[in-house]
């Protein structure tokens, strides 16, 4: 029951991080952009929307093998 109770925390921990990671990015990264790329609107607006959708795409194909690898891992 304590691995089980550790391993809950574990995926716990992780999950706030990583949201933590995308709240504090989602408020930063419009601005930023946006002083990169010379107060172009239109441009920064693309990209923006291509940064958020690679993050998201990345999560989608990604989570599966990330989780065949944990599930190997922690089979040892």
């Amino acid at each position: 029951m304590k691995s089980r109770q550790a391993a809950v925390i574990f995926v716990f921990i992780t999950v706030v991080l990583d949201m933590l990671a995308l709240g504090l990015i989602a408020p930063v990264l419009p601005k930023l952009v946006l002083s990169f790329l010379n107060n172009d609107m239109k441009r920064a607006a693309n990209w923006n929307g291509i940064f958020l959708t690679v993050f998201a795409a990345m999560q989608f194909f990604f989570s599966p093998v990330i989780g065949v690898l944990s599930d190997r891992i922690g089979r040892r």
